[in-house]
């Protein structure tokens, strides 16, 4: 019984972490999309998005929050 709780544990720990990854990348790319001024990578990540998604890469940013949030709060079971 030991073993199960400690391994939804562990999940639930993969699913935060996860989750805080997702809305730390989010709020970056936002960033990168907003200031042409954010660095190698930030023109890196908002060259790359404009690329693939054109205008939509505006959305892209917040499709990450909500995936975030739901990885966070919509844990395993």
């Amino acid at each position: 019984m030991a073993k199960k709780k400690k391994k939804k544990i562990f999940l639930d720990l993969r699913y935060d972490i996860l989750g805080i990854i997702l809305l730390f990348f989010s709020v970056y790319s936002y960033v990168s999309l907003l200031n042409e001024k954010a660095g190698l990578v930030g023109t890196t990540i908002r060259a790359a998005l404009l690329g693939v998604f054109g205008l939509g890469a505006y959305v892209f940013p917040i499709l990450l929050i909500i995936l975030g949030f739901g990885a966070i709060y919509l844990k395993s079971g």
